[in-house]
């Protein structure tokens, strides 16, 4: 089963905190919303690949659009995080896009619990805490690493290598930092 994932990432590595089930519960619930909202479909698994889904992407950058939907979309980004600093406006903005958009109550729903662990992280973190992303799947790999070789020598002196799973701050980014630039 896939899951929703709350990871903590530090300044030397990110761990995963919390697993919240069924990914259909955030990432999946978001853009069902935003496809009936915004474009009249009944989810966004009628979105065409290419330009369809290209479409939904392109909501995150539609200043026309709730604050509160934009920022909801970017949580669910590949690599995405909140900053530490900007976890209770996070959390205030699910609320509003909780507030905002009718949420059959069929559907499996993480958003309500994502919000009071943006509130409980940011309460609780020392200042190692960089943010909190979300990964949404267990059927990959994570967003936020990549592997590196790392080289070193055995107690014989002779050179081996082995992959080591590392973040990837080239790929991770700040929501707050693209949200504010677009």
């Amino acid at each position: 089963m896939s899951n929703t994932t709350i990871l903590r990432i530090t300044k030397d590595d990110i761990y995963y905190e919390e697993e919240l089930g069924n990914s259909h519960g955030f990432a999946s619930l978001i853009w069902t919303v935003l496809c009936k909202k915004h474009f009249g479909l009944r989810s966004w698994v009628y979105l065409s690949e290419g330009e369809g889904i290209k479409m939904l992407w392109d909501l995150a950058k539609d200043t026309s659009i709730p604050v509160c939907d934009r920022v909801c979309l970017y949580l669910t980004f590949d690599g995405a995080y909140v900053e530490r600093d900007k976890l209770e406006w996070a959390a205030d903005h699910i609320d509003s896009f909780l507030d905002v958009n009718a949420i059959d109550e069929k559907y499996v729903n993480h958003l309500p619990e994502v919000a009071k662990l943006y509130r409980l992280y940011y309460a609780e973190s020392g200042d190692d805490l960089v943010g909190i992303g979300i990964h949404q799947t267990s059927c990959g790999d994570s967003s936020y690493h990549k592997y590196e070789e790392v080289k070193f020598l055995d107690d014989a002196g002779v050179e081996h290598s082995e992959q080591e799973k590392v973040p990837d701050w080239d790929r991770i980014y700040g929501i707050y930092d693209k949200f504010t630039s677009v």
